[in-house]
């Protein structure tokens, strides 16, 4: 297909295209953004009962990780210790009292892991049904992107987009959410049980606040550049070990095993250092963290024991119980503090990878059904071209002013020389574009005023790298029309004179293609092809010409099965074999975009211009029918 560089000054249209690029890039952090975060609860919508409960789960589990505390006090003070152990230095031991404390301590482990088991389902069943949803989106989305805008941006980005993207998104609504929503509630429980329970030792607690807060501030501010380099880095990994596999043969050819794999090395140690990086921010924050906790709960345990000690005999005295009851419940606020800058990390990646969803999702398709288009009825084949002009990137026109007509069941085949508008014009036919200039008519209905479905079901597609999908020959013949019996795609086989080729597989027309048909030949993979377009029985077919070279029994077949493809069909040929060439009832010679010459095989030759000279050098290359 032929494509031109980006213009010096590019148009409002080309600036919208950018700007959409800029949105899918790979941005790594942002800020929170209600908005986002609101998208993507919205996909929590249709499972909003489940999801809540499982957070209102989180909250009773991080609740009820504070009881214990209590419980702890009352079985040292009352049934341990007893009320007068300051005073005579006796235990009391109550037995009864010990065992009632330990089963209400079972109670609350039971209800506990009730509530954990609830939280987990329930939160896993909303959040993998909501993300499920909206990874479909996603890829519902990518198939009815227009041919311009994967033009214009990356594949495999927009492929990551429904993937690792959609995956973030998945952790922090299952994962991070609840674990945001757990810590809150430990901390704000915490505190107030804290408080409640001795506000002199919670001050204590309260002198640590600020470090930690100045602790989780620096992480973020030096973390945030640390991650951005290592999703830098991991793409550029991703893509090495991409372009490395797609082009292995070529590799191994040019024996560059060697050099690719010092390259990937610098690569990957580059990665590493990246990864290094951020591993150290991590260890820094959790080693200070971890430091401010162990000698605020030892300032707890100093401050604790004299206060106890000193207001020994007090009617307000400090009680042992207390004092551990106070040690469990710092011990378990200081967890969540451990956990919030992580967790904060985690969202802002969140953010980034739902500003690139949703900026996929919310593009609009320029090849759209007008609000009044109407079914393409039942179609004879008459194809008119009116004064076509065409432009990828505004300014620089690839088709210029371009008229044909090609009446029903005639051939009409394109040549010239590669990225001279052959392939743009059958695009243009599939509607894949719309003309910048002019209009395309089939029976006389322009191709804008009829709905692309009612048009794609009466077109045959035969691309020139035979793409066939993973799955079964019989499956990819059917791929058009799955509800065709398989009888009558052996009898479509078998009048094309493909069916003793396929039946020869180990496995028929069972046998499995594998990705992209590696387990077939070139040949084979074309047969099946030209046999597809067959059975989906198309009034319109539009070939692009295999230039693979096979052996002579399979081109045989090849040009057997294209002849009885394209007969009684309006057929439109992107030329590569002489024989093909001659029998097309009219022929265009394509260059730069305009049509200089047309007419038919023996007419051109005769003309002595263009396609003489073209035809000159297939006669070179030994291509003759």
């Amino acid at each position: 297909m032929t494509r031109t560089p980006s213009p010096q000054n590019p148009s409002p249209a080309a600036g919208a295209t950018r700007r959409i690029q800029r949105q899918l890039e790979e941005a790594h952090m942002r800020p929170l953004q209600w908005p986002i975060v609101k998208r993507m609860l919205r996909y929590v919508g249709p499972y909003k009962a489940s999801y809540w409960f499982g957070m209102a789960c989180i909250a009773a589990t991080h609740l009820l990780g504070l009881a214990p505390a209590y419980l702890v006090r009352r079985g040292v003070d009352h049934n341990i210790l007893g009320e007068q152990f300051a005073q005579t230095g006796r235990m009391l031991a109550d037995m009864h009292g010990l065992v009632i404390t330990g089963l209400m301590l079972a109670g609350i482990a039971v209800a506990n892991y009730l509530s954990q088991a609830g939280q987990d389902w329930f939160l896993r069943m909303s959040g993998e049904r909501a993300v499920r949803d909206m990874r479909r989106d996603v890829f519902a989305k990518i198939q009815t992107l227009d041919m311009a805008t994967f033009d214009r941006m990356p594949l495999g980005r927009l492929i990551t987009r429904g993937h690792s993207d959609v995956q973030v998104l998945h952790h922090v609504v299952v994962h991070t959410f609840s674990m945001a929503v757990g810590s809150l509630v430990t901390l704000v429980g915490g505190f107030a049980a804290m408080s409640q329970m001795n506000w002199r030792l919670f001050l204590v607690v309260l002198v640590a606040a600020p470090f930690l807060y100045v602790a989780s501030a620096t992480f973020r501010k030096r973390a945030r550049p640390a991650w951005r380099r290592v999703r830098r880095d991991v793409s550029r990994l991703t893509a090495n070990v991409a372009e490395m596999v797609s082009g292995v043969r070529v590799v191994q050819a040019y024996t560059r095993e060697e050099e690719n794999l010092d390259r990937f090395d610098n690569i990957n140690m580059v990665f590493w250092r990246s990864n290094m990086r951020v591993a150290r921010y991590q260890g820094w924050y959790l080693m200070f963290v971890e430091t401010v906790s162990v000698l605020c709960l030892g300032g707890l345990l100093a401050i604790g024991g004299w206060a106890m000690v000193s207001s020994a005999g007090a009617e307000d005295a400090m009680t042992v119980g207390t004092l551990f009851a106070f040690f469990m419940l710092a011990s378990h606020v200081f967890e969540p503090l451990r956990r919030l800058a992580p967790i904060y990390n985690e969202i802002l990646h969140a953010m980034a990878s739902g500003e690139r969803v949703f900026a996929l999702l919310d593009i609009q398709t320029r090849i759209q059904d007008a609000p009044d288009a109407v079914d393409l009825p039942r179609i004879d084949g008459h194809v008119r071209f009116d004064h076509v002009s065409f432009e990828y990137v505004p300014g620089q026109p690839v088709l210029k002013d371009v008229s044909f007509e090609v009446p029903p069941g005639q051939t009409l085949a394109l040549v010239g020389h590669t990225g001279c508008g052959k392939t743009t014009i059958v695009s243009l036919l599939n509607r894949f574009y719309d003309v910048t200039a002019g209009s395309i008519a089939i029976d006389g209905h322009d191709l804008r005023e009829v709905t692309q479905q009612s048009l794609h079901n009466q077109t045959g597609l035969i691309l020139q790298e035979n793409f066939l999908f993973e799955g079964t020959v019989m499956q990819n013949l059917k791929y058009a029309r799955p509800e065709v019996p398989d009888d009558d795609v052996i009898r479509t086989c078998q009048v094309l004179g493909c069916h003793d080729i396929f039946a020869a597989l180990g496995h028929g027309y069972d046998t499995q293609v594998g990705e992209r048909g590696e387990n077939l030949s070139s040949g084979q993979r074309q047969l099946v092809s030209i046999a597809r377009a067959m059975v989906a029985n198309p009034r319109l077919l539009v070939l692009d010409e295999a230039t693979s070279s096979v052996d002579t029994q399979t081109e045989r077949a090849i040009q057997y099965a294209l002849d009885r493809l394209v007969e009684r069909r309006t057929c439109f040929i992107v030329a590569h074999r002489l024989s093909t060439v001659r029998k097309a009832h009219q022929i265009l010679v394509i260059d730069h975009g305009s049509i200089i010459e047309r007419g038919t095989h023996d007419e051109l030759v005769a003309l002595g211009g263009a396609y003489a000279s073209l035809h000159a050098e297939f006669m070179k290359t030994g291509d003759e029918p």
